[in-house]
């Protein structure tokens, strides 16, 4: 697969979701991130803020007023960047439905469902991509300290977060069909280019705050359109 195609395979994501039969699939997750949110703000980071404030010395009050609202908007990205990775793995079991009628839709014929699994399916499956992931990342890590090297690492850190992304949304339809992850891989590796742009515009639309709740839903469709494209489906 074409590097063009992989971008393509998103952005039919993106068209799909904005037909009426998918529109609700955009409304739970950005529900559900804007609770998460709020909550976190109302139970967390207002009380914690509410403890610090006090202990700035008297001197530094006039600071209070420029760092509060410099400490709210820290956390709403950090719980924004946070909810958005919870909400992937709460939400599996109802995305793998989205991503099933996603990849139905590129057959009409086809008539295919998705139970979408369990929570505890969907927690081992995001394990191994954890165990896959991790040992590269610290790898990636390493380099970045390396002097010479180093002059890599913003490429290699952008190859490797687009891989992550093509991994973490392309894989959702193929557990549908019932393939384990090595051969999830195997699969998006002998298509390498096109799952590379994918991950590259998942990896930067999830990357806005707020606006990343809504992508999620898109990014999963596009995986599942890309998984589709990679061509026919034979089990190892």
């Amino acid at each position: 697969m074409r590097f063009a195609e992989g971008l393509q395979c998103y952005w039919a994501g993106l068209r799909l979701l904005g037909q009426p039969g998918f529109r609700a699939y955009l409304i739970v997750p950005a529900v559900l991130g804007l609770i998460l949110i709020f909550g976190g703000l109302a139970w967390v980071v207002g009380p914690l803020i509410d403890q610090l404030t006090p202990t700035l010395p008297s001197w530094l009050n006039w600071l209070s007023s420029i760092l509060v609202p410099l400490m709210y908007l820290m956390a709403v990205i950090l719980l924004t960047w946070g909810s958005g990775l919870l909400l992937s793995i709460i939400m599996s079991p109802f995305l793998g439905g989205l991503a099933q009628r996603a990849s139905n839709a590129q057959t009409p014929a086809s008539n295919a469902t998705a139970d979408g699994g369990s929570i505890l399916a969907a927690i081992t499956r995001e394990r191994q991509k954890i165990v896959y992931h991790l040992p590269r990342l610290l790898g990636l890590f390493l380099v970045s300290l390396i002097p010479g090297l180093n002059v890599l690492a913003p490429l290699l850190w952008a190859s490797f977060g687009a891989w992550m992304m093509a991994v973490q949304f392309a894989d959702i339809q193929a557990e549908n069909e019932g393939w384990d992850f090595p051969h999830s891989l195997t699969r998006l590796r002998a298509h390498r280019p096109g799952a590379l742009a994918f991950g590259l515009c998942a990896n930067l639309s999830l990357a806005v705050p707020l606006v990343n709740f809504l992508m999620i839903p898109v990014a999963v469709a596009g995986g599942a359109i890309l998984q589709h494209r990679m061509g026919p489906r034979t089990k190892h």
